[in-house]
């Protein structure tokens, strides 16, 4: 969302990101570019832009036509506003009923995010709740930890983790994936690994998507 146009506090436009980056030209026609998906390894990664109004809601519809037309082994997520945030809880509450059902109906393996400055990751969370089976469930990656601006987790969120970092240190991630399994790896500017995790491969011939929100209030609500 840094990089959107903006105009007396409202963020209008995504001209500035499109201007520097060349990316595939098949996401939904009003973010194009700023919305885009590929695969790679067996996995669908889909990019979502979730700045514009209402959270990016009038891209639900092309979300769930990409899912269904490319079946693949694993979906990752990737957009800017956390689902579960560490630290903009009013922000993540909000993204949180316009795409979290939308996620776990769809399967999606894990969603990353930044915007919180900090790293956390959840347990899989299907319709709202820790999942007690291995082939459901959605994970929530902020993965923001990193640069001069860090944030502290609030107390009032850690149980929403299943792991948090409670020391802030600039992080990055080695992410590994084979036919089974895409591990996590994330270490520090020191080379220790302070988190590791694993996903493995869904069943996807016993999933089905269950019925999604037909249309989504608008909330005209901006955020930087």
């Amino acid at each position: 969302n840094h990089d959107y146009y903006q105009e007396q506090g409202v963020l209008t436009s995504n001209q500035y990101y499109n201007a520097f980056f060349n990316n595939p030209a098949n996401g939904i026609e009003e973010y194009r570019n700023s919305s885009y998906y590929f695969i790679a390894n067996d996995t669908l990664f889909i990019m979502l832009d979730t700045v514009s109004n209402n959270f990016g809601s009038s891209q639900i519809a092309w979300f769930e036509d990409v899912i269904a037309s490319n079946p693949t082994s694993f979906i990752i997520v990737s957009m800017h506003y956390s689902v579960y945030g560490a630290h903009h809880s009013q922000t993540a509450s909000q993204i949180r009923d316009v795409w979290g059902p939308v996620f776990e109906a769809n399967h999606v393996d894990i969603v990353i995010s930044g915007h919180d400055h900090v790293y956390t990751r959840t347990q899989a969370i299907y319709e709202g709740e820790p999942s007690a089976d291995d082939n459901l469930g959605t994970i929530y990656l902020t993965g923001g930890s990193a640069g001069h601006k860090l944030y502290s987790v609030s107390t009032e969120f850690q149980d929403q983790f299943e792991w948090f970092m409670p020391v802030l240190q600039s992080i990055i991630h080695i992410v590994t994936i084979d036919d089974n399994t895409i591990t996590f790896t994330a270490i520090n500017l020191l080379g220790d690994v302070v988190d590791s995790f694993v996903i493995h491969a869904k069943d996807r011939t016993l999933l089905t998507s269950m019925p999604l929100l037909n249309e989504v209030e608008p909330l005209n609500v901006w955020y930087e």
